[in-house]
């Protein structure tokens, strides 16, 4: 499956992929990661990253990576791996492995930069990717997730190897139930900047609903990194805290209205356009001490908005730690946490397990192999199709769920902001 998922999946056309090693040295390295990843460390989960390429190829690498080359070598094994596991950062720090002849060794640690891990977090606006290398990493004891570059390739959890749903947000079902909340979202910013189009030559028109559901990547990002599992269910933004389609089927704990993130994400495009709008204008007239000073007041509104945009995100996360669901509406706008799906659907027995982004493709799967927060999650949605749930599990998976007419349909492992860590 590995090798079948490896030409498959590309970031871009014309991207060069490297070649696999053998199956051999395949299944040597996702063995040794497997039973290294159930490992502890004076009682801690140990965590790590592996990349395998020769290191004489990756001197060049740009300014920002950094080697460290051991002066020996040592042998690929779970107990090389439990040592150095501790003594490496998950944000930036991979072990290097390298074939020779028929063996694995590892000729020491890959540092990236934590300027990747701060791009995915939304902590940054740019960042440099992971090489375009074969890697592997555990996070959680039996989970691995197999990366190349920027792109996550294949996850083996619950001993299963499933290949990441890239893209739920931008095509098919789940990106229809944000379609009318997101035409308002690009409607307002147009109208406030007074425009047609937000980018008029149409070359990133689409930029808007990249951060729109950036920002939902980023909360499921966050709360994953608990490793506590969590579920959002979003209902439409007509519903409000005494709606009965809303108080039939949820126990409402701690109803907390909470609006800020749609004007704060509209503020952070707003100003975007407005700083490159002017920066651009300096190509046809000379800059003077006005704009500078312009400019510079535009840039720092940006920075003040990003970091409001980021506690908002950490504060609407973190009510994750509350058992129950966040339940939020297309509009991004908080009504509850904690919430208990009381609701009972009796005839509900199994749920389609999607093998593509439509959801038309499929096989069926009884739910009684889920546990209660998923099995919460389908009884909502298959009552009420104007919804859909994320649930993110303990071990790190990222599932979606939406009822499609008759048919209940869950999209696992949909990769959401991973970009291949």
């Amino acid at each position: 499956m590995i090798k079948q998922s490896w030409t498959k999946t590309k970031y871009h056309k014309d991207e060069k992929i490297a070649p696999l090693p053998s199956d051999d040295i395949l299944q040597t390295i996702i063995e040794v990661c497997y039973h290294a990843s159930f490992l502890t460390e004076e009682s801690r989960k140990i965590g790590f990253r592996v990349v395998l390429e020769n290191v004489d190829s990756l001197k060049n690498l740009r300014n920002e990576f950094s080697l460290i080359k051991f002066s020996e070598r040592r042998k690929f094994s779970i107990s090389e791996i439990m040592r150095l596991a501790p003594a490496t950062d998950l944000q930036k720090m991979f072990i290097g492995i390298e074939q020779v002849g028929n063996e694995l060794e590892i000729w020491g640690i890959l540092d990236i930069s934590s300027s990747w891990w701060d791009f995915t977090h939304g902590e940054s606006s740019s960042g440099f990717p992971p090489p375009n290398c074969f890697s592997v990493s555990a996070i959680e004891p039996g989970n691995l997730t197999i990366s190349r570059g920027m792109m996550n390739i294949l996850s083996l959890r619950n001993g299963k190897m499933e290949r990441p749903l890239s893209g739920v947000f931008y095509n098919g079902p789940i990106s229809d139930f944000f379609k009318l909340s997101y035409k308002q979202f690009y409607d307002e910013i147009c109208k406030e900047l007074k425009v047609k189009k937000y980018d008029s030559d149409g070359h990133d028109n689409d930029y808007p609903y990249r951060v729109f559901v950036d920002f939902i990547d980023r909360i499921i990002f966050n709360i994953r990194n608990k490793h506590h599992g969590g579920a959002i269910l979003f209902v439409k933004d007509d519903l409000n805290l005494t709606d009965i389609r809303l108080t039939d089927r949820v126990n409402v704990k701690y109803g907390s209205v909470y609006d800020k993130s749609w004007n704060l994400l509209k503020k952070d495009l707003i100003l975007h356009r407005k700083y490159y709008d002017l920066y651009f204008s300096f190509e046809k007239k000379p800059i003077n001490d006005k704009s500078f000073r312009e400019l510079s007041h535009i840039d720092s509104e940006i920075e003040d908005n990003k970091r409001a945009i980021k506690d908002s995100i950490k504060l609407i996360s973190s009510l994750s730690g509350v058992d129950g669901a966040i339940i939020m509406t297309d509009k991004l706008r908080l009504l509850c946490f904690g919430g208990e799906v009381k609701v009972d659907s009796p005839t509900l027995k199994e749920i389609k397990r999607a093998e593509n982004i439509s959801g038309e493709k499929g096989s069926n799967i009884p739910i009684e192999s889920f546990g209660t927060r998923h099995r919460s999650a389908f009884r909502f949605c298959s009552s009420y199709e104007d919804a859909m749930a994320i649930v993110i599990s303990q071990d790190g998976g990222v599932k979606a769920v939406k009822r499609v007419g008759s048919e209940l349909i869950l999209w696992p492992d949909i990769n959401t902001g991973n970009f291949g860590m």
